[in-house]
């Protein structure tokens, strides 16, 4: 056998196997909807039940007097439910002036908000801009006092050469006297 043959083997072994978990769970299914229509078949015979009948019914007929009562405990009460009415608008009025007076003051501190970014912004780039000056101020006095430090230092090893001269001189002559 080539490994064509094998796996060509494989693919149909597979495929009866997957077949067959499929008609094994179609038959679990079926069997599953047989039990709940026979369940339904029991539910419906037992509704059509008598007492079941009378049952619903003494529900109903208790249920429809307490709803009067309840109606009749309201009559009267318009004149309350209309006071109410009227104080819900007036709390809605309220509340719409107050969302837009809150709306108003919102923008308000979002304006101040962004006049504080722009603010902001340009003193940071103003502030950027004098440490790169002050930056630039100090290289540049730095670079001169460097300039002084190294022209003072070539003066004083001037001075020092001077001095070693006249005392070389100074100690030729008195050298030259004594002779």
């Amino acid at each position: 056998m080539n490994v064509k043959d094998k796996i060509i083997f494989g693919l149909i072994v597979v495929l009866l196997v997957g077949g067959g978990y499929i008609y094994y769970t179609y038959t679990q299914i079926i069997d599953t909807m047989d039990l709940l229509a026979s369940q339904d078949a029991f539910t419906n015979a037992s509704v059509e039940n008598p007492l079941i009948d009378t049952h619903v019914t003494d529900v109903n007929t208790d249920f429809e007097e307490r709803l009067e009562k309840l109606r009749l405990q309201f009559i009267g009460r318009a004149k309350h439910v209309r006071n109410n009415k009227l104080g819900i608008e007036a709390n809605t009025e309220l509340i719409d002036y107050n969302t837009d007076s809150l709306s108003t003051r919102i923008s308000d501190v979002q304006f101040n908000l962004d006049e504080f970014a722009r603010v902001t912004e340009r003193d940071l780039k103003n502030l950027e801009r004098d440490i790169e000056d002050a930056q630039a101020s100090f290289d540049n006095y730095r670079r001169r006092t460097s300039r002084k430090i190294s022209d003072i230092e070539q003066t004083v090893t001037s001075v020092q050469n001077d001095v070693t001269k006249l005392n070389e001189e100074v100690f030729e002559k008195e050298n030259g006297k004594d002779r």
